[in-house]
């Protein structure tokens, strides 16, 4: 269920601890916008409908661009998944996966029909404790889609860095 910028996933099994009475979730969702990461040329647009944040990365249309978000956890992560949203209006344009510098896949980022039809691209990866860079590059002549941002589902690890966003129903003067 959705609460905010925080996606519990029910497929998440609780944690039940002696000390803990109620179970506790060990699987949350954070969610990290294309314009607040890191990327080789191009803008962030805000000229198509749909996108989430201050807008959407829009890099060079060529082979090579690249866009890379950084995320800190304290364990290492063996169940770690990536949900990417983009926009592409005409043609598949292909990135390549890499995690801490290490190719994992290739994804296709198949075209969504229009510019403002966000669609998900998703691949699960494993992350280890410490930094890590989660970077797509360009594969195709075309370059990269529209890319708006990415969820990160982790489960089962403490993330040090982004911090999850608090619950947009509590007040927090209360």
């Amino acid at each position: 269920f959705y609460r905010g910028d925080i996606l519990y996933i029910p497929g998440c099994a609780p944690t039940l601890s002696p000390d803990e009475p109620e179970p506790t979730w060990e699987c949350i969702t954070y969610e990290m916008q294309a314009e607040e990461a890191q990327y080789t040329s191009g803008s962030v647009d805000n000229n198509f409908d749909g996108y989430t944040g201050d807008g959407f990365v829009n890099t060079g249309n060529s082979s090579g661009e690249w866009i890379e978000w950084s995320i800190e956890v304290a364990d290492t992560c063996n169940a770690a998944t990536c949900m990417f949203r983009y926009a592409c209006k005409s043609e598949d344009r292909p990135m390549e996966l890499r995690v801490n510098g290490s190719i994992i896949t290739t994804l296709d980022f198949p075209a969504t029909g229009e510019w403002f039809t966000w669609e998900t691209e998703t691949f699960d990866i494993n992350l280890t404790a410490g930094s890590n860079e989660i970077r797509l590059t360009a594969t195709g002549e075309n370059g990269a889609p529209n890319m708006d941002k990415v969820d990160i589902n982790i489960c089962g690890c403490e993330i040090v860095t982004p911090a999850p966003m608090p619950d947009p129903t509590e007040d927090p003067f209360e």
